[in-house]
């Protein structure tokens, strides 16, 4: 444990992450915009099921509203959230990441070019989950369907920087994701988002 690390959208693939790195003693703290998401992972924790649970973790979780109460910035952020409100999330946590912070997009499609337009692409990393199904249907409570990954020889986390360059900072979230499911730092996440 070293790095303090926000996850902006607890949905579906933001709250299984942050299941998995809250488990394994990361510092992690959710922010997200659905109520009675936040109140009860608050309360009761974050359960997961599925192919990798179940099991529940206590988190630290504030709703959007209550971000002005970070003190102490997040050192890196995973920005989990639908591509349509990649923008205005990532204007939004950028005031709660140090200046030497960076930016991890954990989302499907392509969000890494408009994040890196509004933080500077030195600031960004694309990660890409593969193959994974995690589904969040009611508060607190994720699942994982299908095989793990790993289990059957596919590495589900793929983890670059935009130039193709194997960066530490890459490796670092890597070797993190790698606790979850398959990870590795890449050198072609372009070539590999579209293959």
């Amino acid at each position: 444990m070293g790095d303090k690390i926000g996850i902006m959208g607890a949905g579906a693939l933001g709250s299984y992450v942050g299941a998995f790195l809250s488990k394994i003693g990361e510092d992690v703290t959710f922010v997200d915009m659905w109520p009675e998401h936040v109140e009860k992972m608050r309360t009761d924790g974050l359960h997961v099921t599925g192919s990798q649970g179940p099991f529940t973790v206590p988190v630290k979780a504030m709703h959007l509203t209550e971000a002005q109460n970070i003190s102490v910035p997040f050192d890196w952020v995973f920005i989990s959230v639908k591509s349509y409100d990649t923008e205005w999330a990532t204007h939004f946590i950028k005031r709660y990441v140090r200046e030497d912070g960076f930016f991890v997009s954990l989302q499907n499609c392509w969000n890494d070019v408009p994040m890196g337009e509004i933080v500077g692409f030195n600031r960004q990393l694309g990660c890409i989950a593969s193959h994974i199904e995690v589904a969040l249907w009611e508060p607190a409570l994720v699942t994982r369907g299908g095989a793990v990954g790993r289990d059957s020889g596919h590495t589900v986390f793929r983890v670059g920087e935009q130039d193709g360059r194997i960066s530490p900072r890459a490796e670092k979230v890597a070797a993190l994701l790698d606790n979850i499911d398959g990870a590795y730092a890449s050198d072609n996440l372009w070539g590999e988002r579209w293959a």
